[in-house]
């Protein structure tokens, strides 16, 4: 996301602008037998078409001798790599991979909820840095009904630029 700058006003009309900045999650250490911190690993469980599904259709009758006398389940060039983090796969709705990404389409709905049209979405830019500053109106809600009526897309962190913004704390 990188900076952001935001122009905001209190209550009393007093205007600032402020930098608003992604938050970094903390580490979290969770400590194992030992005190050694603890870390989460992904591995391959089993190569395409190495299912206990596919493998009794492929050898039938024969399946548990196969098993007994080799290892027809285990495809040692995948069986037991690390996944990283950002080795995400996408499936379809039936379960299967998806070898290449979704269209993201908009759909736009009419008040009745019927379907009007369908379009590739457009990016719209941010007007939190205009002449007049955001206001705060004072209105609160619930977190309950704030999850309902908005999409939460990300936290930002409101830093301060100058001293004149260490009024909006």
């Amino acid at each position: 996301m990188g900076l952001q700058r935001i122009h905001i006003a209190n209550a009393t009309g007093r205007d600032a602008t402020v930098f608003a900045v992604t938050v970094s999650p903390k580490p979290v250490h969770r400590p194992a037998k030992g005190g050694k911190p603890v870390s989460f690993r992904r591995y391959v469980a089993a190569g395409e078409g190495l299912t206990d599904a596919d493998l009794q259709s492929r050898f039938e009758g024969a399946y548990d001798k196969q098993l007994i006398d080799g290892d027809p389940e285990v495809d040692f060039e995948v069986t037991g790599r690390f996944i990283d983090a950002t080795q995400s796969v996408l499936v379809g709705s039936s379960g299967d991979p998806l070898y290449c990404a979704p269209e993201v389409v908009e759909v736009v709905l009419a008040p009745d909820g019927t379907e009007t049209d369908r379009r590739v979405p457009v990016d719209a830019p941010a007007n939190i840095n205009d002449a007049v500053p955001v206001t705060w109106t004072g209105r609160m809600m619930p977190k309950s009904e704030m999850v309902r009526r908005f999409a939460i897309r990300r936290t930002v962190q409101l830093r301060h630029v100058d001293g004149v913004t260490f009024d909006f704390n």
